[in-house]
């Protein structure tokens, strides 16, 4: 329920609309100015009429949500969703919400608002400034507040925003910045579903009908080429990238080639995603008896206004996992070679990469993870070909477990995935896999035949309890075989005796 003050009707003389009606809704202060005495004082009824009815009133609007259906602009709309969202998203949701949406803002407006700026200019503006974070907003020089200005009174009313509009809209969505191809098939679902929950939003809140999405049909059509990795590294590629990162110059930063080299062996050899690398404390890797990385944080490079507290990144759980909860990775012989010289300068509760400093910095600052961007950067240096990624190597550690014989469940567990987005990704290197080696039903059937099954102790699979209790009583029931005599003629047949 809001929460709703309606005050005393103003009057100032000289103004061309002298009474002014002032209220205020969930602490936003609203205002309307009338010619006449009589215009107000119905405008002043019919509010405190709506707060006495209880019916819900708009923040935004300032108005009762069913008074102000089709009004409220898309603009408006977004601000006041993602005020009431962004206290629950994690930053990196709020910051890839702004990037989607921000471009439906600067096309959704008006035809007779032909602006003067830049598409990227207004782009960083409607980002920035239009969607709201819970963080410390940045500062606003008076040119950007300008363009703001004239995005939020151009901006499009949501009843406009269907059919042919829409349409055209989701073309513009589709298309590169420099209108010549079409985006990734993600960015574009990424876009689509962000002005698909802006618009959603203002259904629930009846400020239109119904969601004009519901009724478009716009797809790119599915795109295996983006989420298959047809391009992995050889292990003999790996070793020879991160020897070449290792020898790169970092005078300005010492030491931050040889962690970007060590950054990458854990990706290629563990399989870990880069922000759950750079989110690893000296205590997740255990290099005792037994060798594993406990995964249960991941650092993720963010703006600053995206977060709470003002920080470049955000230390959140890692990708598909509960709270509180870990995945457990075993370390491999070459891994623990390159670890353990390693991870032996750092402090248990420190991270292994953080944030370089460079020479002469403050050394009594907080220290950061390393930004993932950073280590990319290394890559790009030292990369065989322009069509591999720092993630390829994610790629690489996936098909090197296929090629030694784990299954779909046994990689998806390791890399953190579920089985169905592991056969999604991965289905053509399993597919060259399958048929080619029986080692492992060989080596079973021939140490037991089937046909002569015994429970014992070679068996792997002890018996059942129920069923060696049903043969033990069986075998107590049963009579005692007859045994021939010496003079060959039969025995008689007895029971077991008491």
């Amino acid at each position: 329920m809001n929460k709703v003050n309606v005050f005393r009707i103003q009057h100032r003389p000289n103004a061309k609309k002298p009474y002014i009606v002032k209220w205020r809704v969930d602490g936003r202060d609203k205002s309307n100015a009338f010619r006449t005495l009589r215009e107000a004082e119905a405008k002043k009824r019919k509010l405190e009429n709506a707060k006495e009815n209880g019916l819900p009133f708009s923040p935004t609007t300032g108005e009762p949500v069913e008074w102000g259906a089709g009004k409220i602009t898309f603009a408006e709309c977004v601000y006041e969703m993602s005020t009431i969202k962004s206290k629950k998203w994690q930053p990196r949701s709020t910051e890839s919400f702004a990037d989607a949406i921000s471009l439906s803002i600067i096309n959704l407006i008006s035809d007779r608002y032909k602006s003067p700026n830049e598409r990227s200019t207004r782009n960083k503006i409607a980002r920035d400034y239009m969607v709201a974070y819970e963080g410390t907003p940045l500062p606003l020089s008076n040119e950007s507040a300008g363009i703001l200005d004239r995005l939020k009174k151009h901006s499009l009313p949501l009843y406009q925003i269907e059919g042919k509009i829409l349409e055209e809209h989701m073309t513009f969505l589709a298309h590169l910045s420099n209108g010549e191809g079409f985006v990734a098939n993600k960015t574009f679902t990424r876009r689509k579903q962000a002005l698909h929950q802006a618009l959603e939003y203002a259904y629930k809140k009846k400020y239109i009908k119904e969601n004009p999405m519901d009724r478009v049909e716009f797809d790119l059509g599915k795109n295996d080429d983006a989420i298959k990795p047809e391009r992995v590294l050889t292990k003999d590629e790996c070793r020879e990238l991160t020897n070449k990162v290792k020898s790169l110059p970092s005078e300005k930063y010492p030491g931050l080639a040889n962690m970007a080299s060590v950054f990458m062996s854990i990706i290629w050899l563990a399989g870990l995603r880069p922000s759950e690398v750079a989110g690893l404390k000296k205590q997740q890797v255990i290099l005792g008896d037994v060798r594993e990385i406990h995964v249960e944080k991941a650092s993720v490079t963010v703006r600053s206004t995206s977060t709470r507290d003002g920080k470049s990144y955000s230390y959140k759980e890692p990708k598909g996992r509960a709270k509180g909860s870990r995945r457990v990775v075993p370390i491999n012989d070459e891994l623990a070679k390159i670890l353990a010289p390693y991870v032996k300068t750092y402090k248990n509760d420190e991270f292994i990469f953080p944030q370089p400093l460079a020479k002469g910095q403050d050394t009594s600052r907080e220290v950061r993870p390393v930004p993932t961007d950073t280590i990319a950067s290394y890559f790009e240096k030292c990369r065989p070909s322009e069509d591999v990624s720092l993630y390829t190597l994610r790629h690489t550690n996936a098909s090197i477990l296929i090629a030694a014989g784990y299954n779909v469940i046994e990689v998806a567990k390791r890399l953190g995935h579920s089985a169905e987005v592991c056969m999604r990704i991965y289905a053509h290197i399993f597919k060259d896999k399958e048929g080619h080696d029986t080692s492992k039903e060989d080596l079973f059937l021939g140490k037991s035949k089937l046909t002569e099954w015994k429970y014992g102790e070679n068996n792997p699979w002890p018996m059942p309890k129920p069923a060696l209790k049903k043969m033990q009583k069986a075998a107590k029931k049963a009579p005692i075989k007859s045994v021939k005599a010496k003079n060959g003629s039969a025995g008689s047949r007895t029971k077991k005796g008491k």
